[in-house]
C-alpha cells in the first residue's frame, strides 16, 4: 500500500468526479496523475455549493516541507497553480506525472477552473446544445437549412440574394459550405 507523503497514513483508491485517484482519509489529500486532474477540473459533477462544503470541511495546511512522490520515492517540485480567486502550490512528480493535493486543493481547483473563461464559455456552449437538443422545431428547421446548403459544385446559394451569397462567402471566391453553414447556425 502507498504512503501518504504527507502524514504517511495509508492512501485509498477511490472515485472522485469519475476518475480513479488515492485519497488519504487521515489528511484528506490527493495523489493524482495530471491526465486524471485535467478531467476532474473541467467536470460539472459536483455543485459549486458542494465544492465549498468540501474545501470548508477538508481543507488542511499547505505542505511545507519537500515531498517524496508515493509512486517513485523521488521528491516532488512546488509548482504554483494561478486561477481566478485562487493561488495553489501543488506538489509534483515530473518523473510518474503525479500531483500531491492537500486537503481541499481539488474542490479549490474547480472552483478556479469555473471562473475561467474558458468555462463559462463551455457552459454557455452545452446550454446552446442543449436547448437545441430538446426543441425538435429548431432541428427541423436546421435540418432544412441543411438541406438548402450548396454542394461544392455549386458557387452560390440556391435562392438566396447576391448580398446573402457575399456576406456568406459564396460569390467571388467559389463555394464556401463552412460560410454558409456558419451563417445558418447564427440564425438559429
Amino acid at each position: 500500500m502507498r504512503k501518504c507523503p504527507v502524514c504517511d497514513d495509508g492512501l485509498v483508491w477511490v472515485e472522485y468526479e469519475g476518475a480513479r485517484v488515492m485519497k488519504c482519509f487521515a489528511c484528506h489529500g490527493y495523489l493524482i496523475d495530471v491526465a486524471a486532474l485535467e478531467r476532474i477540473k473541467r467536470n460539472e459533477g459536483k455543485s459549486q455549493d458542494q465544492l465549498s462544503v468540501e474545501v470548508e470541511t477538508e481543507s488542511s495546511q499547505n505542505s511545507e516541507h519537500e515531498l517524496k512522490c508515493p509512486r517513485c520515492r523521488l521528491t516532488m517540485q512546488k509548482v504554483n497553480e494561478s486561477l481566478p480567486g485562487i493561488e495553489i502550490e501543488l506538489d509534483c512528480c515530473r518523473s510518474c506525472k503525479m500531483i500531491w493535493l492537500d486537503g481541499g486543493e481539488l474542490a479549490k481547483l474547480q472552483l478556479g477552473y469555473e471562473a475561467t473563461d474558458q468555462a463559462i464559455q463551455a457552459r454557455a456552449m452545452k446550454a446552446r446544445v442543449d436547448a437545441f437538443e430538446a426543441d425538435p422545431e429548431r432541428q427541423a428547421q436546421f435540418a432544412e437549412n441543411l438541406a438548402q446548403a450548396p454542394t461544392f459544385e455549386e458557387g452560390t446559394r440556391r435562392g438566396a440574394s447576391e448580398e446573402a451569397n457575399r456576406r456568406s462567402g459564396m460569390m467571388g471566391r467559389g463555394p464556401n459550405v463552412f460560410g454558409f453553414i456558419a451563417d445558418i447556425l447564427f440564425r438559429l
